[in-house]
């Protein structure tokens, strides 16, 4: 049968709380990867003449590139990046909570176990 052995339970949380650390920049780093990509396709269907004669070709992605450029073009890929990167952040520091909640819980639970067992295995 296995012993009681605390420095477990530290090294594990120890390993959650690294986890939680790099979780927020994983998924904030892909929410912007995610989120530019998005907006630069956005971007390039919004280019995209759209009168009815090339309607069914922009369906396609076949339309011809609008000869008259915008004079007041919306950056969506800054936009998309930024949304989707804020959404990325958000998830990632609610999954990086969980984590800590865990390691938190265990290092409780090591606490409990040290203050109440009559014999403490010395380290």
């Amino acid at each position: 049968m296995a012993q009681y052995d605390p420095k477990v339970i530290y090294k594990f949380a120890t390993r959650l709380y690294s986890r939680a650390q790099v979780l927020v920049l994983v998924y904030t780093l892909l929410g912007l990867l995610i989120g530019a990509g998005l907006g630069k396709v956005y971007t390039a269907y919004t280019e995209l003449n759209t009168t009815p004669s090339n309607m069914l070709l922009n369906a396609f992605g076949l339309g011809q590139l609008s000869s008259q450029p915008n004079p007041y073009p919306t950056n969506w890929t800054l936009i998309g990046a930024l949304t989707a990167g804020l959404l990325g952040f958000w998830i990632g520091w609610n999954k990086a909570f969980i984590l800590k909640l865990q390691a938190q819980t265990a290092l409780c639970q090591a606490k409990i176990e040290e203050n109440t067992n009559p014999n403490p295995t010395r380290s």
